[in-house]
Parts: C-alpha cells; sequence; structure tokens
C-alpha cells in the first residue's frame, strides 16, 4: 500500500524452513530440525503429525544468510523472494537423517493425526532469489544437521517453553496443551 500510494520501495524477504546452529530449542511449535534434536537430548520421542509424507525443504541458515544480506545492498526493490532450498523431503525422510547424525538411538516417533489445516506439501519457487539475489543451496541436509546437533549437544537439553494458547480448542494437537 505505502509503496503504491507514497512510491516507497520494499523488498519482502520469505525465508523456508530454516535451520541451524542458534535455533531456539525451547520453542515446542516451531522449527521441527531443533524440536526433535531437543526431544533426543532429553530422551523423548518427538512427534510426527500425520504419517510422515509431508514435504518440506529445509534451508540451512549460512545458505539464507548471504541472500538476506544482498537484500540490503542490491538495487532491487518492490519483490518478494522466497529464500530456501528446492530439495524437499519428507519428514520420515528428516527422521531417517537424524538417525544418521546423532549417532546413538533415539526413541520411535509418535504419530498424531495431523493439525487441522496442515499444510502437506511446504515447497516454495526460489527462482527469483537464485537469479536475483544468487541464492545457493549449497550445505547439503545431512552436513546442516550435524553442524545443528553440534550445537544442540553443546547446549544440552532443554524445557520446552509453552505460551497461553489463546484460543482454547479441542483442535488444537494434543501435545501442545
Amino acid at each position: 500500500m505505502m509503496s503504491k500510494v507514497h512510491g516507497f520501495e520494499y523488498i519482502v524477504a520469505r525465508p523456508h524452513n530454516v535451520y541451524g546452529p542458534r535455533q531456539n530449542m525451547c520453542d515446542p511449535y516451531r522449527n521441527v530440525v531443533t524440536i526433535w534434536m531437543n526431544s533426543i537430548l532429553r530422551n523423548e520421542p518427538y512427534v510426527i503429525y500425520g504419517d510422515g509424507e509431508q514435504k518440506r525443504c529445509f534451508s540451512y541458515i549460512n545458505d539464507v544468510v548471504s541472500a538476506l544480506q544482498k537484500c540490503s545492498v542490491t538495487k532491487i526493490s518492490n519483490t518478494i523472494y522466497n529464500i530456501g532450498s528446492d530439495t524437499y523431503y519428507t519428514l520420515n525422510d528428516l527422521h531417517t537423517a537424524l538417525h544418521m547424525v546423532v549417532e546413538r538411538s533415539i526413541k520411535k516417533p509418535q504419530y498424531l493425526p495431523l493439525r487441522p489445516q496442515e499444510v502437506i506439501n511446504a515447497i516454495a519457487d526460489h527462482t527469483q532469489a537464485i537469479n536475483f539475489l544468487g541464492y545457493e543451496d549449497v550445505t547439503p541436509l545431512l552436513d546442516g544437521l550435524r553442524k545443528t546437533w553440534v550445537y544442540c549437544k553443546k547446549q544440552g537439553k532443554q524445557d520446552p517453553i509453552y505460551t497461553n494458547i489463546e484460543i482454547n480448542s479441542d483442535k488444537l494437537p494434543k501435545n501442545w496443551v
């Protein structure tokens, strides 16, 4: 609106499924990679909603940061950029990858019903970021997971911080209340 009315320039950057060291391990609602790693450290099963065949493109933080930095210094404006990987994995694939990375036994995940309005396949088109920001998905998933696991192990197990849910409903995932 400000652009149309007053000529303001804007850039909208939408990073997708970013993970890596320094991610908030206490957040029980977002960031599946560190939620699961924290569950492993706590020796608890992590949750997979549905059958685990949902697809996600996981983007390692270092790959994303360079594209975000270019947003601030490149002569581009009035555009929306999806920033992240184009390689998708199912949540079951992520589960298998974690087995390879943590190199210890982990509890079998707990499969719960899909959350209401769950996005089954979260795969965005990153063509704009590639063409105009030079985005490159250079960190393979296993490498990024290893680096994140090293960070999480140093932090140690964390107690999840549950916030007050503003809308009490029987449709909330059972592990959110």
